[in-house]
């Protein structure tokens, strides 16, 4: 009774750390440590284990209560989209019932109308659920995986090495999950906000941990613009020039946040730098540039930046703010946008001929 006991409680907590870890991870299928655990050290195990799932079961409740209301709410809906015949609602809602069935997050964009608002009002709520536990889920998770890197240490001196390799596999196996509720945490813990994990910037340029991104294909011809210091990009010198009696952007040079010397303005520019047609436009302390959207016919026309808050590893898209719009076009031209979303935003690149025709970032890989 005890073994199934306990399976019963371990079945219980990675339903529970799938919706701490924001309902985005697979639950593992095959966990060697539990059988090891289990049938070695039953009691060991159950006191960490336990105390663990019933702490994240009651801070998980508003959760679990939001997701019961609205699967409740959509399985109303559903039975009137049926009356209705409408058919395409009718498999789209079902999806969303069992994605919440098996906790997971249904998708925000949703095309049917009505299903769309309920959507949308659903996302608030359990983003909101979500900041306010994150941080306490995260703690929690902390606490168990130290526990069990302690037992696995006391069980390798006891001479139990199957046991001890075992919750190793075991800790490892969650170690996805882990990460991404690190994340979640640093979005809403304010000691994280605006600040640059300057030793993650400093290893992933020095690893070559970076890629370029662009609103385009891009090729080898683009001009790089990185520094050579540890440096987050916070904004943008635009260099204008007229055309056809109308100012518009023909260069970027790079400003960056750097670890040593604060801040410092690149030299180098994809496109036109006239010294007397400039403008510096800065992100406010604790934001980095996010996006960049651009104007075309065929070339850059016009510029507008996004600034994104910084938050550690990454930056945070929902907490930002937006320029004008930079340069002087007739309506008509092509808008395009070049977003790091959460990558940390750590140069430039562009290519330039008669005029600038590509705008890119360059921006760590694995934020």
């Amino acid at each position: 009774m005890k073994v199934s006991f306990h399976r019963f409680i371990l079945s219980v907590a990675l339903s529970s750390l799938a919706l701490s870890a924001g309902f985005a991870q697979e639950t593992p299928t095959d966990l060697p440590a539990e059988s090891a655990l289990v049938s070695s050290s039953p009691d060991i195990w159950y006191d960490i284990f336990a105390k663990y799932v019933e702490a994240e079961y009651a801070l998980l409740e508003p959760v679990r209560s939001l997701n019961h209301s609205f699967s409740n709410h959509l399985k109303k809906l559903v039975s009137s989209k049926q009356a209705e015949g409408n058919l395409a609602e009718v498999v789209e809602i079902t999806e969303a019932i069992k994605a919440l069935d098996n906790n997971k997050t249904p998708p925000e964009k949703i095309t049917g109308s009505d299903l769309a608002e309920a959507m949308t009002v659903y996302h608030e709520a359990l983003n909101e659920r979500q900041g306010n536990i994150s941080l306490s889920v995260f703690d929690l998770l902390k606490a168990y995986k130290t526990k069990l890197e302690e037992l696995s240490t006391n069980l390798t001196r006891d001479g139990d090495i199957e046991t001890a390799l075992s919750i190793q596999t075991y800790i490892e196996s969650w170690s996805e999950a882990f990460d991404s509720q690190e994340s979640l945490a640093a979005l809403h813990d304010p000691k994280m906000w605006g600040q640059i994990n300057w030793d993650y910037v400093e290893a992933a340029v020095k690893e070559e941990r970076v890629e370029r991104i662009a609103h385009r294909a891009i090729d080898k011809t683009t001009n790089y613009d990185l520094s050579d210091q540890p440096s987050v990009l916070i904004g943008l010198k635009l260099n204008f020039d007229d055309i056809y009696q109308k100012r518009v952007v023909r260069g970027l040079q790079a400003i960056f946040r750097n670890r040593n010397k604060g801040e410092v303005t690149s030299d180098v520019s994809p496109g036109t730098n006239k010294e007397d047609t400039t403008r510096r436009v800065i992100a406010k302390d604790g934001y980095a540039v996010g996006a960049v959207e651009a104007r075309l016919d065929p070339y850059v026309r016009q510029v507008r930046i996004h600034f994104y808050r910084i938050v550690g590893k990454q930056l945070n898209p929902d907490n930002s703010y937006s320029t004008e719009w930079y340069g002087n076009w007739p309506d008509g031209a092509l808008e395009e946008k070049v977003d790091a979303g959460t990558k940390i935003p750590v140069g430039i690149h562009g290519r330039s001929g008669a005029g600038m025709d590509i705008i890119g970032l360059v921006v760590i890989k694995d934020a």
